[in-house]
């Protein structure tokens, strides 16, 4: 009896030994998996790491490059102006057909049409600026600038056609289709900023916040 006992209680730790076994080999084969995501999780994240860090150089030399034309720009502006000449703001295709398409969506959304042809110009990057805080510095009451900011917000709505904008970053919004408008309202301040694409509008927003 004794015997088979002993006999029947090595069979269970044998077989218990078994079932810790397959466990443990199930566990480290599990181990194991997850080691293998981990690893390309970490080696994708390395990928997209080295993206953006080619892309930070990429923006580093772009406006590098910018600004060495602007420098050229305003080189050769002034040399015009030493000799007399104010050098001509030429609009290009691009910039008039944006034009066009924002003053028609204005007329169509609205219903209105204009009294008179809409003044058109072309500013440089101080121009622009000194635009701008010629209008900050204008007394305009907290309620003007509600009343501006609601009305513009209904028709940024109706002219993209969603209910609002495609992204915000902080207090400003960027709504983005055919054209780009960045809107910003800070109490009684408010930026609006339009053009063809989100770069060009970028660049106005950050010479207009310099």
């Amino acid at each position: 009896m004794r015997q088979v006992l002993t006999g029947i209680l090595i069979a269970l730790v044998l077989a218990l030994l078994i079932g810790m076994g397959a466990g443990l080999l199930l566990l480290v084969q599990q181990n194991q998996t997850l080691r293998a995501q981990l690893d390309e999780s970490r080696a994708h994240s390395a990928n997209l790491q080295a993206q953006l860090d080619r892309r930070d150089d990429e923006l580093r030399q772009l406006r590098t490059e910018i600004d060495a034309l602007k420098a050229q720009v305003d080189a050769l502006t002034q040399q015009l102006r030493d000799v007399g000449l104010e050098p001509s703001k030429v609009m290009s295709p691009q910039n008039i057909a944006t034009m066009d398409t924002i003053e028609q969506d204005v007329r169509d959304i609205r219903g209105l049409s204009a009294t008179r042809p809409v003044t058109r110009t072309l500013l440089t990057s101080e121009e622009l600026r000194q635009y701008v805080i010629d209008l900050q510095e204008k007394n305009y009451t907290r309620q003007d600038a509600d009343e501006f900011a609601s009305a513009y917000r209904e028709y940024l709505t109706a002219r993209f056609n969603r209910d609002g904008p495609t992204r915000t970053e902080g207090v400003a919004e960027w709504w983005i289709g055919s054209t780009t408008t960045y809107f910003a309202q800070v109490g009684d301040r408010t930026l609006i900023v339009v053009g063809p694409d989100e770069t060009t509008v970028q660049s106005a927003v950050s010479v207009i916040s310099e």
